[in-house]
C-alpha cells in the first residue's frame, strides 16, 4: 500500500486487551496473522475536540503494545476495515510503561 497523507489511527475493541506475556489466541477464520509493534496512548477520561494544547490533560500514559491483526479480514472490505482484523480477542498484548 502506498504511504498515507495522513496519519492512520485505529482503535482496538476492549476484549482485545492481553497481557505482555499472555497467550493469544487463535481461530480457524482467519487465515493471515501478522503483528506490528505500535506506541499506544491511554486517555485518561472522555473527551471531544480537544487541542494540541489540551491533549496533555487528557492522557494517562503510553503504553508499548503489540498490534496482532488478521490481515485476510481486514483487507475484506473497501476500504479495508481496520477494526474487524485488529480487534480479535487477546489481539492486543500491551506493556505498560509510564512516560509521564
Amino acid at each position: 500500500m502506498a504511504l498515507p497523507e495522513v496519519p492512520l489511527v485505529f482503535t482496538k475493541q476492549s476484549t482485545s486487551a492481553n497481557g505482555p506475556y499472555s497467550p493469544i489466541y487463535w481461530s480457524e477464520e482467519g487465515k493471515a496473522l501478522d503483528y506490528e509493534g505500535e506506541l499506544a496512548l491511554v486517555i485518561a477520561r472522555n473527551c471531544r475536540r480537544v487541542t494540541r494544547d489540551q491533549a496533555k490533560e487528557v492522557i494517562l500514559g503510553y503504553c508499548v503494545a503489540n498490534d496482532v491483526s488478521v490481515r485476510d479480514w481486514q483487507m475484506r472490505g473497501t476500504p479495508p476495515s481496520f477494526t474487524m482484523g485488529k480487534s480479535w480477542d487477546s489481539h492486543c498484548p500491551i506493556r505498560t510503561v509510564d512516560c509521564r
